[in-house]
């Protein structure tokens, strides 16, 4: 059957199917939004002194990714949506354009909420420019709702299984594990449980790449980093802004993030890109490692919107002490 292009609006920077509301929680909500444009400024003040809070005292374990390594190889990138791709891995794209054979998989379709068809002609703007292959998108509909991705996941592993028996991957990056929206927190777990699946030697198995999604990264994970000049922020905003569709959420907060976390981690006044690198097996015993549903529980809020920014702070210097500990106890 056609898929259906829900009617949307902006609601605390989250992009939702409308329904109808009593006459106050109308009006409540065009307050709200007046006072995050209102404010916008003070806001961003804020949470990049909020941000600034939760790094202060933290060091990592860590060294600039090798990208003359990958030259000429063969790269899988899964991204659970169409822009997931360039705010996780925008600066690691532009050093590796024209200088290796980059395959995008999508584990969701990206119709759902606000784009739906238009996203994709978007993503042929920014395929272009990255010299990407897109294989395609698993016919799964992006939602925030577990009862969607979860009961159909077997069909996600399947489509990676394929996707990895056709072709021999130097490198497969994918978000991160903990992560509050669903959708990026299942694609994780499947790509753990299609390498199981998978005869792959130990010569053969790819290397993983945890990049950042809608949450951090914990910093006792971070074992890769990618500093990106000016003009290379410049050129990811660039990309970024191909993704007209998507006015729920704010871009520039991830750039915001990304200067934060490496002033505090390299002490450079540059932007970067937070990874971990992991061999297949270790990637997999991670999984093992990790609860779906405790994931689900701790990470309630992701990065959207500069006036929600506040609520994905809260608590987080505690996650990432509880699952840097559970890094530890695989490694």
């Amino acid at each position: 059957s056609a898929l259906r292009m829900p009617t949307t609006r902006r609601r605390f920077g989250i992009c939702e199917k409308r329904k109808w509301c009593p006459l106050s929680q109308g009006l409540s909500l065009a307050f709200k939004n007046w006072a995050a444009d209102a404010f916008r400024g003070p806001i961003k003040a804020y949470n990049r002194i909020c941000a600034k809070a939760l790094f202060r005292g933290r060091t990592i374990q860590a060294k600039p990714l090798d990208f003359s390594a990958l030259e000429n190889k063969k790269i899988l990138v899964l991204a659970p949506h169409i822009d997931d791709e360039v705010l996780g891995l925008g600066g690691f794209f532009l050093a590796m354009r024209n200088k290796a054979e980059t395959d995008l998989l999508y584990t969701t379709n990206s119709m759902a909420g606000v784009g739906g068809a238009v996203r994709y002609k978007e993503l042929e703007q920014v395929a272009a420019r990255l010299s990407l292959h897109v294989l395609g998108a698993v016919d799964i509909p992006n939602t925030f709702q577990e009862n969607v991705i979860v009961p159909r996941k077997a069909e996600l592993v399947a489509a990676i299984c394929e996707a990895l028996e056709k072709k021999e991957y130097a490198l497969v990056a994918t978000v991160n594990f903990l992560d509050a929206h669903i959708d990026h927190e299942t694609s994780a777990f499947a790509l753990a449980e299609a390498l199981e699946q998978v005869s792959l030697t130990n010569q053969q198995a790819p290397q993983i790449l945890l990049y950042q999604g809608s949450n951090f990264l914990p910093y006792g994970w971070i074992n890769r980093y990618r500093q990106l000049s000016v003009e290379e922020r410049k050129a990811k905003s660039d990309l970024l802004a191909c993704y007209q569709s998507q006015v729920c959420f704010d871009f520039d907060l991830y750039d915001m993030l990304g200067e934060v976390q490496t002033h505090a981690y390299l002490h450079r006044n540059e932007g970067g890109e937070f990874y971990r690198l992991s061999s297949a097996q270790e990637f997999i015993q991670l999984a093992h490692a990790l609860d779906p549903q405790d994931i689900q529980q701790n990470y309630q809020h992701r990065f959207s919107a500069h006036h929600s920014f506040h609520k994905t702070i809260d608590g987080e210097r505690n996650r990432q002490e509880r699952y840097t500990e559970i890094l530890r106890s695989v490694l």
